[in-house]
């Protein structure tokens, strides 16, 4: 039994990076106007760009990895049902 959990250790990393990434992605507003704001500032703006950098390219590395996970679950879980037939 360990060593089919050992097989789906990589396509389960890849499924945690995703959600993670996608996590990150939807906190993107929040994430880029904290990372923006200079020390000791009582106001400062935040710029679209930067909104859109902490948004965007986190969803998109977080989808790569979620298509990493279904291709690589499907290979392992191929091979492991051909092991078993």
């Amino acid at each position: 039994m360990s060593g089919v959990l050992k097989e789906f250790k990589v396509p389960s990393g890849f499924l945690v990076l995703g959600i993670v990434f996608l996590l990150i992605g939807f906190n993107g507003q929040r994430l880029a106007v904290n990372f923006s704001r200079p020390g000791n500032a009582g106001y400062w703006e935040t710029s679209q760009e930067m909104i859109n950098g902490f948004t965007y390219f986190p969803i998109i590395v977080g989808v790569v990895m979620l298509l990493l996970f279904v291709s690589t679950f499907s290979i392992v879980y191929a091979q492991s049902f051909k092991k078993t037939v």
